[in-house]
C-alpha cells in the first residue's frame, strides 16, 4: 500500500517494545527478529526502510535499515548510539521537541545527523540545524 500511495520509505514506529511494558512477553531477541523481518518486508517491496528510535539495538540493525530517525536524543543525552548508522553512510533524521536549537547544533553537526527542532504537534514549522 505505501509503495502504491507514492511513499519514498517506510518508518515503523515502536521498534523497542521489548523495552516497555507492554502487556506481552516480549523480548530483546524477539524484538530484533521482529525489526529485522519488518526491514526485509519493506525491501521485498521495494521500499526503504527507516529505524525509528530502538537506540539499544543499533549496533545489531544498522546493516538492516537504510536510514534512522530519532526523537529528543539531544534531550535523553543518547545521540551518540546513533554514529553506527553515520559511520555506514546512511542518513540520520534527528528531531527535538524541547530542547534549543542552539544547545544541540555543535553535537548534531559533529555526528552528522540532520536535526531539526519542532513542536510536538508537528505543523509546518521548524527550525532547522
Amino acid at each position: 500500500m505505501c509503495r502504491d500511495k507514492g511513499l519514498d520509505a517506510v518508518e515503523p514506529d515502536l521498534m523497542e517494545g521489548h523495552s516497555h511494558r507492554t502487556g506481552f512477553p516480549l523480548t530483546a531477541h524477539g524484538q530484533l527478529r521482529c525489526n529485522r523481518m519488518t526491514a526485509e518486508i519493506a525491501h521485498e517491496r521495494g521500499l526503504p526502510a527507516g529505524l525509528r528510535n530502538g537506540l539499544p539495538q543499533v549496533p545489531q540493525l544498522v546493516d538492516d535499515f537504510d536510514f534512522a530517525v530519532d526523537e529528543e536524543c539531544a534531550q535523553y543525552g543518547e545521540c551518540e548510539r546513533l554514529t553506527p548508522f553515520a559511520a555506514a553512510g546512511k542518513a540520520v533524521f534527528h528531531g527535538e521537541h524541547a530542547v534549543p536549537t542552539e544547545a544541540f547544533r555543535p553535537q548534531a553537526h559533529g555526528l552528522r545527523l540532520s536535526s531539526m527542532r519542532k513542536k510536538p504537534d508537528l505543523g509546518v514549522r521548524r527550525e532547522a540545524c
